[in-house]
């Protein structure tokens, strides 16, 4: 796979994130003006805490998956035993979440609807199953069959979305109740794939050791991640209260557009570096993809900050982009924004963790953006509020950058063309201090790639480009 090869897979994901993100977006008006700022709160407890219980459900056999899946001669036999291991421990998982219903919803959440936690039950193991069997369209480059799943996903969820809490009036439970529904049909769905790829006599118990053993060190890595992205608003309703949960979701949610980019890029790049991190000239491709994916990333990233504060006052229809009671939070997207883009420098720099034997660095690695994120709120916060929360995201995700920049190159030294990464911060730094001056900002804006293009990258880039561009 080339340079340009990699380019249209991200394309062809880019586009189908793009989409269901859009559609997701464009509940942010029918919710924030259904929902209160505290319902909209707690919804966004529920969907963190979802996202931590996915990551002991999974520990770490989804990477698995995409490593072996992909580098053996034998796929089915490994899909096969990884499947059936995820089955029965979702099934174990499930019923622990269920026994302890009542005492999650009244500790976590603060509520007495214990169906809310049943509810969560059923997508987590929905979702388990169906993005388990659907890793293997993305590791066979089946970017359109991929994205496909995800697109009927949301625009089930979107559809059902509207029906349950805007004209049921069913509130937080018809947020649940519309993604209950979506992943179980997703779920269906993806289980007419397992025809070809599953089969009971392909089951090897004897390769489980060695599919736990490179998987599992990615399970603390996984639960200090979602303890990073989602530690913020359980701190928040600790030290405020979930109306400052909800202002600050809200926000966040926007801000995630920087996610999106990183993620889309990602569902190429991980089987990319996999393939071809071997290569005696790979590391220099390496370095060009990170300078051209990071120019790139920071260009999207100054023109979001700059447009999305006019985007989200248009009144379409008696509805913005978010419900106005949530407008007091929007001044921490750019810092949301910067965050992913450090994040994206994490993602470029894992070839050599994967390739070099080195994964058992990943749990420090996420774990050194935990603490600080953690340890960065509870300062903040009692002086900034929702600001200091969006400032102790942009600083853990930078210092974890930092971490895997310093021991990857201890473990393979790579020259890099800083520049190329330090440059859209600048200029990013600027528009965010300038905020709405258009007359300053709006020039600058036109000079970030002549300046990028012609001071910035080297040789070897400029070539890059023009054979892309070709």
């Amino acid at each position: 796979m080339s340079i340009i090869s990699l380019g249209k897979q991200s394309i062809i994901y880019g586009f189908g994130h793009i989409l269901s993100r859009l559609l997701t977006f464009l509940l942010l008006p029918l919710l924030t003006y259904s929902l209160t700022p505290e319902d909209y709160g707690v919804v966004a407890k529920l969907y963190a805490f979802t996202g931590f219980a996915m990551t002991f459900y999974r520990y770490g056999m989804d990477t698995a998956l995409m490593k072996f899946y992909i580098q053996s001669d034998n796929p089915k036999s490994y899909f096969s035993s990884i499947f059936i291991l995820q089955l029965l421990t979702s099934i174990l998982f499930s019923l622990i979440l269920i026994l302890f219903k009542s005492q999650i919803a009244s500790i976590l959440f603060g509520i007495e609807e214990t169906i809310f936690i049943i509810y969560i039950v059923i997508i987590i193991f929905c979702d388990i199953i169906w993005n388990l069997i659907i890793i293997t369209l993305r590791t066979a480059g089946k970017a359109v069959q991929f994205t496909g799943f995800n697109i009927i996903n949301v625009t089930i969820c979107f559809i059902l979305t509207i029906y349950f809490v805007n004209m049921k009036n069913l509130g937080v439970e018809g947020v649940l109740l519309a993604n209950v529904y979506a992943s179980m049909v997703v779920c269906f769905l993806s289980c007419l794939l397992l025809l070809t790829r599953f089969s009971f006599k392909s089951i090897n118990f004897s390769i489980m050791n060695k599919i736990i053993a490179f998987g599992l060190p990615f399970f603390p890595a996984a639960i200090f991640t979602i303890i990073m992205e989602s530690s913020d608003r359980f701190i928040l309703a600790y030290m405020m209260n979930d109306y400052f949960v909800g202002i600050y979701s809200a926000s966040y949610k926007l801000g995630v557009l920087g996610l999106l980019i990183v993620m889309a890029f990602n569902m190429g790049w991980t089987p990319y570096f996999l393939k071809y991190g071997k290569n005696h000239d790979s590391y220099l491709e390496f370095s060009t993809i990170a300078t051209l994916f990071l120019g790139l990333h920071g260009l999207i990233g100054i023109i979001i900050t700059i447009f999305l504060p006019l985007i989200i006052k248009i009144n379409l229809f008696g509805y913005t982009l978010i419900g106005q009671a949530f407008f007091e939070g929007l001044y921490i997207v750019p810092l949301i924004l910067m965050s992913y883009y450090f994040f994206g420098i994490y993602v470029l720099l894992l070839p050599k963790i994967y390739n070099y034997n080195s994964t058992y660095l990943v749990p420090y690695f996420r774990l050194t953006g935990a603490i600080t994120n953690i340890l960065f709120n509870i300062l903040l916060i009692p002086k900034f509020g929702i600001l200091g929360s969006a400032i102790a995201t942009l600083l853990s995700f930078f210092i974890m950058s930092c971490c895997i920049f310093y021991k990857g190159n201890k473990i393979k030294y790579t020259k890099y063309n800083l520049k190329g990464w330090i440059f859209p911060l600048i200029i990013w730094g600027i528009i965010i201090i300038l905020n709405e001056n258009y007359f300053i900002i709006g020039p600058i804006l036109l000079l970030y790639p002549v300046l990028w293009y012609k001071f910035i990258i080297n040789e070897y880039e400029k070539s890059k480009i023009i054979e892309i561009l070709k």
